[in-house]
Parts: C-alpha cells; sequence; structure tokens
C-alpha cells in the first residue's frame, strides 16, 4: 500500500467533512494538521537513544512507568521524559511511543517510500494511505512490538533501528535503540 507525504487536498477534504464547518474553521484545521507534518518532518535523525524506565509506586494505579530517554545526535543530545498511569493497557510501551514521537518520527516520514513498498505495516505503527495524518508510534501495544525479534518484524526493524533490552529489575528497565548499520559496525569491530 502506498503511503503518502502529507497530501494538502486529502487534508483539506477531511477538514471540511466535520459538522458546521466554516472557511476559517477548515482553514485552521489544515493548518494544525500540516503543522505535525512539518514537527515530524523536521525532526533530527538521532544517531543512538538510551531509554531508562523506572516503576514508580501510584496508590490509584499500582506502579506507573516514568521514562527517561537520552537522544544522541551528531551535535550533542537531548533528554526526554514521560510518564502515564491509568490501568487496562500496556503502560510500558506507552511511554516509550511517547519518547519515540519525539524523537523519531524523522526516522519514519524519511522511510514512508520503504514502508509503503512493504506488505505489512507492523503493529503499533500508525500510517494513514491518505497523507492525512502524521505518522506515529501508538502506546499500549506491547513492548514486544519495539524489540528485535526473530519470527516477524517488528516497529523499529521496518525503520531499520533495533531495539535491544540492556538490563532490567523489579522497579527498573534499560533499552538501547541504535541503527541496524552501527550496531553491525561496531558487533564486528
Amino acid at each position: 500500500m502506498k503511503y503518502k507525504i502529507k497530501n494538502r487536498r486529502n487534508i483539506e477534504k477531511h477538514a471540511a467533512r466535520r459538522e458546521g464547518a466554516t472557511p476559517r474553521s477548515i482553514a485552521g484545521e489544515v493548518k494544525r494538521i500540516e503543522a505535525k507534518w512539518d514537527e515530524a518532518a523536521a525532526q533530527r535523525i538521532p544517531k543512538k537513544i538510551d531509554i531508562a524506565i523506572e516503576w514508580k509506586r501510584s496508590r490509584m494505579w499500582g506502579h506507573n512507568p516514568h521514562c527517561t530517554a537520552r537522544v544522541y545526535y551528531d551535535q550533542g543530545f537531548e533528554t526526554i521524559e514521560t510518564t502515564c498511569g491509568g490501568c487496562g493497557y500496556d503502560k510500558e510501551s506507552t511511554v516509550i511511543a511517547a519518547a519515540l514521537n519525539k524523537c523519531m518520527l524523522g526516522v519514519v516520514v524519511a522511510n514512508l517510500g520503504r514502508l509503503s513498498r512493504m506488505k505489512d505495516i507492523p503493529y503499533g505503527l500508525s500510517l494513514d494511505p491518505e497523507g492525512v495524518w502524521a505518522p506515529r508510534f501508538e502506546g499500549g501495544v506491547g513492548t514486544s512490538c519495539y524489540l528485535d525479534r526473530g519470527y516477524s518484524m517488528g516497529i523499529l526493524q521496518a525503520l531499520n533501528w533495533s531495539m535491544y533490552r540492556i538490563t532490567s529489575g523489579k522497579t527498573f528497565d534499560v533499552f538501547e535503540l541504535v541503527p541496524k548499520r552501527w550496531r553491525k559496525k561496531t558487533a564486528n569491530g
């Protein structure tokens, strides 16, 4: 299936479908959706990402994950923090998705052509074939959708990235994300 990059005509059609849409509200909706696309396309491509998740006790929801992601670029790094609460879904994958949405959407936009040629898009990666909505990582899908696995292609494998669990304990998990080519180079010396 072909995935389009920011199709303005389809964005305008979507905005006009809303009940009671006026020319002003349509223009505002188009501007808001296009800003999401521009924000995704403008993200820098990271060199490596380290994710540390600490599980903190909550009186209401049991344990909630607090994610700290350190994103390394050619010129320095940035730290991203996310958290979530509630019950009835996979909280760990939700905080991972929230962190990746802040630093990896540029990788998804850069790989839209490659993703279009795939038979099936991995579960947990949201792509719009009409080009209205910007791509994003979905939360609540399970951490195994992000980890490298041999039996089927994970989300990050489809983007030529690898995610490995470095260590874990009773109240913490640590992951590393790297481009596949980088891991092969360092593994072979």
